[in-house]
């Protein structure tokens, strides 16, 4: 949060992680096709660093990669079943689709219900026990972690380290490793 005189981020820097889901996307689809974007909230802030840092990302690497629309789905499993059943219905050659944000569960509803002969790649974020059975059954294919338990150690780690002696953190941000997770390295 801007202005609030922190001491240090512990995190996941959202928009190279973002430049890290165009990669994966336009190397699987050979920088041709278009990408359905789903994301939370128009207002979360963390969720619009990854989808920028996507959107620049593929107009510099893959200039034939096309945007198919970017829809909030109020993190609701739900609504990202409906989007995607919508755009698949309505847009031809759609070949990627990047969730930015929660209800990640409504990928593989939107796929048993649309039963495509070839599913788009798909890219999710969070290490959580459904995102892993969705990699598992073969519903998505890269998850990009963003490392919570990092996320939780470090911060009580440096305040402590603040409070017990006087040191402060070496950067403002200590931003996690991104790491890419597919149903081979789980």
């Amino acid at each position: 949060i801007v202005g609030t005189r922190r001491t240090c981020f512990v995190g996941m820097d959202n928009r190279k992680s973002g430049r890290t889901a165009a990669g994966l996307l336009g190397m699987l689809t050979r920088g041709n096709g278009k990408i359905l974007i789903i994301t939370g909230y128009f207002s979360n802030h963390v969720d619009n660093q990854r989808v920028d840092g996507f959107v620049e990302e593929a107009k510099r690497a893959f200039p034939h990669l096309e945007i198919a629309g970017v829809h909030g789905s109020f993190d609701e499993a739900a609504e990202v079943e409906h989007i995607i059943e919508n755009a698949m219905m309505s847009t031809s050659g759609i070949n990627g689709i990047l969730v930015v944000s929660g209800g990640q569960a409504g990928v593989g509803k939107a796929f048993e219900k649309l039963r495509l002969d070839r599913r788009p790649y798909v890219v999710i974020y969070d290490q959580t026990p459904k995102n892993e059975r969705a990699l598992k059954n073969d519903h998505v294919d890269f998850l990009i972690d963003q490392n919570g338990y990092v996320q939780g150690y470090e911060p009580p780690r440096i305040l402590a380290d603040i409070l017990t002696k006087g040191q402060e953190p070496e950067r403002e941000y200590l931003f996690t490793d991104i790491k890419i997770k597919t149903k081979y390295n789980l």
